[in-house]
């Protein structure tokens, strides 16, 4: 089988766990980043000088500027590989530049959406030529399924057990340099930092992701560092409890951060959402909470508990996710 994956082609993105997984099963694969050239080029878009980055979006914003930067080079590739199906992870592709990557091939097409729905932004995906649409969200699958035509169905976020399972640590100045009560993993938007700037200044807290622009984290907690395979695996592994606050776009999934710190053997202290029991068993694989109040108690608690109880509820996880969460289950359901 030829599969073609598009998307972010970047360590530990969502499109590169998809190839990588379908590359260990024997399948041939093509991987078309859909960023811009200079988010290729400087790495997530942060090392880019700024007036490229703002030139480059204007003209991704034209149809000539997106002919002749993303769609227009990529049509020779699609057609030299001939895929026989399309795995798109970006719902942010303009309908009509899908029709014409669509004109270059005979394949099934497919979106594989990994975000929360609020990031659906002018929807173009419910309108793209898509044959098939997997969401990770029931309820956005449910409100497709019951109102529109389109084939809709649920495949929620995995884990790569290549990457995603536990690390250990080289030194013990290695293992002092991650070691802290409470990591967050994940973009550091404004409502999150609201909910964290109401936990106990006396906790280590380390935030490790990109910092948006009018979010302040609590003084001390951001790292200023975007980790990725090993490092982040060193990082999961030093906090006593890895903290997982969700979007409230999240109206009942849970995003990839649940999925891979299972992977990678940290204790889960998670927000709670009607779909966590599908997927963990709250209290013996993760600890849940459901308000602020709720989610202070818990972290007093656990960080209370003896290290080889929080190390028994991560090795489940682990077991769990290893066995029923990985993208190669995903990827079976979806093929």
């Amino acid at each position: 089988m030829r599969i073609a994956v598009l998307g972010p082609n970047h360590v530990d993105s969502f499109s590169s766990n998809i190839v990588e997984t379908c590359r260990g099963a024997g399948i041939d694969v093509l991987h078309l980043d859909t960023r811009g050239l200079v988010s290729r080029r400087y790495g997530r878009g942060r090392g880019a000088p700024r007036v490229l980055r703002a030139a480059e979006s204007v003209l991704l914003q034209t149809d000539l500027g997106r002919r002749s930067m993303l769609v227009g080079p990529a049509i020779p590739t699609l057609r030299e590989f001939d895929p026989e199906v399309v795995i798109s992870t970006d719902g942010y592709l303009r309908p009509e530049d899908l029709r014409r990557w669509r004109a270059a091939t005979n394949a099934t097409w497919a979106l594989w959406y990994p975000d929360a729905l609020s990031n659906l932004g002018a929807q173009d995906a419910l309108v793209a030529p898509y044959d098939w649409l997997f969401f990770k969200d029931p309820h956005l699958v449910h409100r497709l399924t019951t109102m529109t035509s389109l084939a809709v169905h649920f495949l929620p976020e995995a884990c790569n057990p290549k990457r995603h399972r536990p690390y250990e640590f080289s030194t013990a100045r290695e293992r002092a340099e991650y070691t802290c009560d409470v990591a967050l993993f994940g973009n550091l938007y404004a409502y999150r930092v609201r909910v964290l700037e109401q936990l106990d200044r006396n906790l280590d807290l380390r935030l490790y992701g990109s910092r948006v622009r009018n979010a302040e984290p609590p003084e001390g907690t951001f790292t200023g560092r975007y980790v990725v395979g090993r490092e982040k695996g060193l990082a999961l592994r030093g906090a006593r409890v890895l903290l997982n606050t969700l979007h409230y776009g999240e109206i009942e999934s849970m995003n990839a951060r649940l999925f891979e710190a299972a992977g990678c053997c940290a204790f889960i202290v998670t927000e709670w959402r009607p779909g966590l029991a599908k997927f963990f068993e709250d209290g013996r694989e993760v600890i849940s909470f459901r308000t602020v109040a709720e989610l202070k108690s818990v972290l007093r608690d656990v960080l209370a508990w003896p290290a080889l109880e929080r190390e028994r509820v991560a090795e489940a996880a682990r077991t769990r996710a290893h066995r029923e969460h990985t993208y190669e289950r995903r990827l079976d359901v979806m093929l």
